[in-house]
């Protein structure tokens, strides 16, 4: 039925004039968060659920800041996820207690959770994992432009390593996470998108300046409900346990990028900037406690 449809008595509508409808205070607004989706190893720019843009060998991109800041978001599916449009069924965005939105939250605080303990679930591979998963959400921007739109990048467990290894770099040499060009691909030999972040430049001046400022700002904070909960890897919703990743990685030279995002001055790095090969041998009980420390 529609407002078409409705036929108002006139004894409603001298009623209403004086004493307007209430209706709206049950009206809903869909919150839709633009989202960076990485279905079939391809970077999907959405907006409003609708594809804006695409890249498919890499992007560049300005990391605003991340949620939690430290730890992990969790999230926890009941039964088989069917497509990206599912919210789950709990979800944590602190990784410290159930989000306000969720109906059916599993325990008070996520840490003596059944579902985020190490065997509840069980990996891509067949071995044991957690079925909460953890994840990682960054809000991000385009470097070319000036007041680009924020993205949501929900980094899902199997990119988590490289995640942490890159954020070592440049806590290794004092860089904000604002300032800093980020290059993101895929690793082409996981069967599923898997992320690997490298270091490709500082920002001029005056950009670096806007976007450390809108990241002091934090506006992906006024974005709430479990549209941030959403997976965007298009991969089956189960947990993987992290495989041993390679030895120490050397960050690859400075990525030429477009004129707006053209370096400014050299980076202060002596020397090519190594991730110790202690920080991706953790084992995978051990990924909270290496999260924590950027």
């Amino acid at each position: 039925m529609t407002g078409k449809d409705i036929v108002i008595p006139d004894w409603l509508t001298a009623m209403t004039e004086s004493q307007p409808s209430n209706a709206d205070q049950i009206i809903v607004s869909a919150v839709s968060v633009p989202r960076l989706s990485l279905k079939g190893k391809v970077f999907r720019f959405k907006e409003e659920g609708e594809e804006v843009r695409k890249e498919k060998d890499q992007i560049h991109i300005v990391i605003l800041g991340a949620m939690p800041e430290r730890g992990m978001a969790k999230t926890w599916y009941r039964g088989q996820y069917t497509g990206e449009s599912d919210p789950p069924t709990c979800s944590s965005s602190d990784g410290v207690r159930p989000d306000s939105w969720v109906t059916e939250p599993q325990n008070e605080v996520c840490a003596t959770c059944q579902w985020n303990q190490w065997g509840s679930g069980t990996s891509m591979s067949g071995k044991k994992a957690k079925a909460c998963r953890d994840s990682k959400r960054l809000y991000i921007v385009d470097p070319k432009e000036q007041d680009a739109t924020i993205y949501l990048l929900n980094v899902t467990v199997m990119s988590l390593k490289n995640l942490s290894a890159y954020g070592k770099v440049l806590a290794t040499n004092n860089i904000p996470l604002a300032a800093a060009i980020t290059t993101v691909t895929f690793d082409e030999e996981s069967e599923f998108p898997q992320l690997i972040f490298a270091f490709a430049g500082i920002m001029k001046e005056e950009k670096a300046k806007h976007f450390l400022s809108r990241a002091t700002e934090k506006e992906w904070e006024d974005f709430s409900g479990p549209a941030l909960s959403h997976d965007s890897s298009g991969a089956p919703q189960v947990e993987h346990k992290p495989e041993p990743a390679p030895a120490a990685q050397v960050v690859a030279a400075p990525v030429v990028v477009a004129e707006p995002v053209v370096v400014a001055e050299p980076v202060v790095v002596a020397e090519p900037v190594v991730v110790e090969a202690e920080i991706v041998k953790a084992e995978p009980e051990s990924i909270d406690d290496l999260l924590n420390q950027w």
